[in-house]
């Protein structure tokens, strides 16, 4: 069939009449033939033919017999819409197959079908006749665990929440996360000959990110950004030519870790509530990883007339405005943004170096200065905060239907079905049971949390009698101890944590010993022996690698080509001089790699060499995993 067929006048009545036809019948009864009776009556000699013959159901209706009963149609395409609501739902491919075991499972055969399976032309068809239930879109995949969000988390949320938010003006209420914009803009739609086998554009991209963290109130404004690299050191070029109130820091992973956050929340969110009355309360809501539930902000929070608000766990796609509705439209502009600079003055860069950052950075805020506002509201008012409307949200949860010809669905799919895809839906996620992490706050979603609410909450769970002496003396101290920001563990939790102790004491002594070879290493220059850290061993500590190398160009993005060696295991020589040596040779094939300068750890003093090998004292490797 062709798939552009249209049917000619395919609203249009016949060019004969009901009594014509009637008669022409009459007459073709009577013995006259159907030749003579067309010509006379003025009708289709075939469509009298078949009308005669009862090959035609009723007037006016056109194509062959539907391989599907109307109420099998409608009955398959409601359950569709159904699992559809709940995260189940069918493509063209499945549906189909479908199609052909119900067919079969009922011993009915569909000429037009081969092998009793429909076709694409079937499949559109049956679109377009549901098309007031039906519809084809680009799903986005959901983790279990975010399926998982029961209606009773989320109500519960939003009682909390309400009591959070009394007094509180809009322009008081704000809402940070963070994220990270990639050095990949991704693929666009562009011109290419037809029948090209591959579409490519030239472009330099990476799998590098930076994370920062933005923040928005009810009222429509946004905060200064705050930027953290991934670096050990922060250098004044990367903070240089971007918006002048932005915030740079750096991390060793890049992403945000505690200390960084108190950072953020001194210099960005207590910036700005600095600016309202002290008595005016003004809430602050957040994700509850464990890097933001942190003891230290709870007595600066209380100080301030902050209260701190917790999102319930993997919920943010549905709770958390920035994530609604900001986040989208601004990873988009950053693209767009990448994409012009990529194509022009970046397109010899092999990755976008951090001193180029800023400046992209400025012009991304500027894409976005007219869109905070519409942005914000929006994304506060999806999520049910300001206006504060629980049914924004909950509706969701619930997987009420949308479409004004849902009045029938309950005719066509069971409830006992409903329930159990409810079910289903919310019990998809078991979490690991993982004991309490140190220095993260137990905090009900929604609620803000208090000084006195961390001691009552630890008074309540040790067990001894309520108004006792021992329990108020614990209290007290636990109520001194937070307010002189310090932390500490319970004998349970030590013991606990033990191996992680011993393990992260260890990572911190090899950081302290390479932190001092860096800081005791001169300027880089052509010629020096280096000795260079790259990623982890594939072991499940993720132990640094390190190779020595030569220094043989310096190139301009700041980096330098080195030309790497290998340990040899080859004895060098039977003389006891050699004893403290490690020997390295040049590998068969010369291994140049243009190398950053946060990854050169030291520079190596050259204590012989041989023909082939050039040797170092062990001593310069101690405690280093060197190949």
């Amino acid at each position: 069939m062709v798939r552009s067929y249209k049917r000619k006048r395919p609203d249009a009545a016949p060019n004969y009449s009901e009594e014509d036809m009637a008669r022409a019948i009459v007459a073709v009864n009577e013995g006259a033939t159907f030749v003579q009776v067309a010509k006379t009556y003025e009708v289709p000699k075939t469509t009298l033919i078949r009308r005669y013959k009862g090959k035609i159901r009723s007037p006016y209706k056109f194509g062959h017999k539907c391989a599907l009963l109307r109420n099998e149609e409608f009955a398959i395409a409601q359950n569709l819409a159904a699992l559809g609501d709940f995260g189940m739902a069918f493509d063209g491919e499945k549906l189909r197959d479908f199609v052909k075991e119900y067919l079969d499972s009922k011993a009915r055969q569909v000429d037009v079908f081969k092998d009793n399976r429909p076709g694409v032309d079937w499949l559109s068809g049956f679109l377009k006749r549901n098309k007031n239930i039906l519809t084809t879109r680009i799903c986005q995949n959901v983790s279990r665990k975010r399926a998982a969000v029961s209606e009773a988390t989320v109500s519960d949320y939003f009682n909390n929440l309400q009591r959070s938010l009394e007094g509180v003006a809009p322009a008081s209420i704000i809402n940070y996360d963070e994220t990270n914009v990639t050095d990949d803009p991704k693929g666009k739609l562009q011109i290419f000959r037809r029948g090209a086998k591959h579409a490519e554009r030239i472009m330099n991209v990476t799998k590098s990110s930076t994370s920062i963290m933005f923040a928005v109130t009810a009222s429509g404004s946004s905060l200064s950004p705050y930027v953290v690299y991934k670096a050990e050191r922060l250098q004044q070029s990367w903070i240089e030519g971007g918006p002048i109130d932005a915030v740079y820091n750096r991390s060793k992973s890049g992403w945000f870790d505690a200390e960084i956050f108190i950072d953020w929340f001194h210099k960005v969110a207590l910036q700005y509530f600095k600016t309202m009355p002290h008595d005016e309360p003004k809430v602050l809501i957040g994700d509850n990883l464990p890097s933001h539930m942190n003891h230290k902000l709870v007595p600066l929070c209380e100080q301030h007339n902050i209260r701190m608000v917790f999102l319930p766990p993997n919920a943010t796609h549905l709770l958390q405005p920035l994530d609604v509705a900001v986040f989208g439209p601004l990873k988009r502009h950053w693209r767009n943004v990448l994409t012009v600079w990529k194509l022009d003055a970046g397109k010899t860069q092999t990755t976008l170096p951090k001193w180029i950052f800023p400046q992209l950075l400025l012009q991304l805020m500027d894409r976005m200065e007219p869109h905070w506002e519409p942005l914000a509201k929006a994304g506060f008012k999806a999520c049910g905060i300001h206006p504060f409307n629980p049914e924004h949200v909950l509706t969701k949860i619930r997987r009420e239907p949308t479409s004004q010809h849902q009045e029938d669905r309950p005719d066509f799919v069971s409830p006992t079905l409903l329930e159990y895809l409810q079910r289903n839906r919310e019990s998809t996620y078991r979490a690991r049971g993982r004991g309490r992490g140190r220095g993260r706050l137990n905090v009900e979603p929604g609620q803000s949390i208090t000084l006195r609410d961390l001691v009552e909450a630890g008074t309540s769970s040790s067990g001894t009698t309520e108004g006792s002496a021992p329990q108020q003396g614990r209290a007290k101290r636990q109520l001194d101890f937070l307010s002189d920001d310090t932390e500490t563990d319970t004998e349970e939790e030590r013991f606990d944590n033990v191996e992680e102790e011993a393990v992260d004491e260890m990572e911190e002594e090899m950081d302290e010993m390479v932190g001092e070879m860096e800081e005791e290493m001169d300027e880089v220059v052509v010629a020096d022996y280096v000795l260079v850290k790259f990623l982890g061993d594939g072991t499940k500590k993720q132990q640094p690698v390190h190779y020595v190398g030569k220094v043989v160009e310096k190139l301009d993005d700041g980096c330098w080509d080195v030309s790497y060696y290998r340990k040899s295991d080859v004895p060098v020589a039977k003389d006891r001089k050699y004893e403290d040596m490690f020997a390295f040779k040049k590998p068969d094939r010369a291994d140049i790699f243009p190398t950053e300068r946060k990854d050169i750890v030291v520079k190596l003093q050259l204590k012989d060499t041989t023909k082939r090998l050039i040797l170092f004292s062990k001593s310069s490797f101690a405690g280093l995993l060197v190949r």
